[in-house]
């Protein structure tokens, strides 16, 4: 069996457009799923990059489209004009469609899964995998995305955007300090769909049997950065600009996007227990390249919404946090409840640990997952407006120290959260 026949919808044509290839150095992987508007920038970009800064490497840029019918396929063939392309699709099932994750890509993990057997087979060193819905990719991004791999044998490079400060709120007060907390790397913007990997981590992921579970799949890039975190592999970030969001498909609900983040992290913490505990502190990871000179477009927020929202949780989900979480963090969110909104302010350990009792509750399935995590909701909203009220007036110095404050904390927390962990029953504050 070949090593492409297990990656599902494979046509044969591409096994012998890869046996025609001698090999390859680096590997450029773009998904697409019904992406025309934006495929050929991100192709041609692509494709300029290896020219621009790799004109010696044995290089192939591999297409994964989900069966795309808006012309897709067509535009990124005509982009690519004379250059090498090679286009293999990935197949989309029912039920990733029900998966989405950030990027509105279903089928996400089918497609990462297609390019990693492609860099595999044709024995690719680095492989950079870019999202057909990206907005803003340069040719920039292949030499900065590759050349920690290719030149000096990490494994994981992940992006580092220059964002406005109410923005990617989901990245500063979950996944950057609980992935921090408990794997003691200091990646400063987890789960972006652009990132480089070497072929020895595609290995790995290929190998992975987590790889087709709905774990993966329902945030595909993140569970694979945390391959990389809980795995030891070597990790770093590079600057690649500012961060345009991803064009094309409906906007999501934050429950979905919440419960399928906190889904892929709180599993993760289940099948690495042993390392995570074992890890007592965090370190800078590298950052490469000087940031690029870039304006960040301000972002409306309405404060006054996400504190009702909290207000209306603490109303209606008594009963669920309250099989949740401890008597003491439950008389500090009552307190939140009835501050004025001047006032309202949820303290950063508060919010370390009640994440930490959610995901026990999650590994104990207290209730059924899907509405332990939605009833998380409210209380991510109560955190974010409080933390937007704190930044309202601050410059970007003030904004990076406040959040390495709430970093701080939630390593601070991690005797709490493995005491919890260990001794669930025993163990009640």
């Amino acid at each position: 069996m070949s090593e492409l026949s297990d990656v599902r919808g494979v046509v044969e044509a591409t096994e012998r457009d890869l046996q025609r290839l001698s090999g390859a150095d680096l590997v450029v992987g773009v998904s697409s799923y019904n992406n025309a508007e934006t495929i050929g920038s991100v192709i041609a970009a692509g494709l300029s990059g290896l020219a621009s800064y790799f004109p010696g490497s044995r290089a192939v840029t591999v297409h994964a489209d989900g069966g795309s019918e808006d012309g897709t396929v067509e535009r990124a063939a005509n982009a690519a004009d004379h250059d090498t392309l090679l286009q293999v699709p990935f197949r989309i099932y029912p039920i990733d469609t029900l998966s989405d994750d950030l990027t509105s890509m279903p089928g996400k993990a089918s497609a990462h899964r297609t390019i990693f057997s492609v860099a595999r087979k044709l024995g690719a060193r680095a492989c950079v995998v870019l999202s057909g819905a990206a907005s803003g990719v340069t040719p920039e991004w292949l030499e900065r995305l590759a050349r920690p791999i290719l030149e000096q044998e990490f494994d994981f490079v992940a992006p580092y955007y220059r964002r406005h400060k109410f923005d990617g709120a989901i990245g500063k007060g979950i996944l950057n300090p609980m992935t921090r907390a408990l794997y003691g790397k200091r990646v400063r913007q987890p789960g972006a769909a652009e990132f480089a990997v070497s072929g020895r981590f595609a290995e790995r992921c290929l190998d992975n049997a987590a790889w087709s579970t709905d774990v993966s799949s329902i945030s595909a890039d993140f569970w694979l950065q945390l391959q990389a975190l809980s795995g030891g592999f070597r990790v770093c970030q590079t600057w690649l600009g500012t961060k345009i969001e991803h064009s094309a498909g409906p906007a999501q609900d934050l429950s979905v996007i919440l419960s399928h983040l906190l889904s892929c992290l709180f599993a993760d913490m289940m099948d690495n227990a042993a390392i995570w505990q074992k890890v007592r502190h965090s370190e800078p990871i590298p950052l490469f390249g000087p940031p690029f000179e870039s304006l960040t477009e301000p972002t409306a927020v309405n404060l006054k919404r996400m504190i009702d929202a909290y207000r209306l949780g603490h109303r209606d989900l008594q009963g669920i946090w309250g099989m949740v979480l401890p008597p003491a963090t439950l008389l500090e969110l009552k307190r939140l409840a009835i501050r004025p909104d001047e006032e309202f302010q949820l303290a950063d350990q508060v919010w370390a640990r009640t994440l930490c009792d959610f995901s026990l509750a999650f590994r104990l399935r207290t209730i059924g997952r899907d509405h332990l995590l939605r009833a998380l909701t409210p209380l991510y909203l109560g955190w974010a407006a409080s933390f937007i009220r704190q930044i309202l007036e601050a410059g970007s110095d003030e904004v990076e120290q406040r959040i390495e404050k709430l970093c701080l904390t939630f390593e601070a927390q991690k005797p709490y959260l493995i005491s919890r962990w260990r001794w669930p029953d025993r163990f009640n504050p």
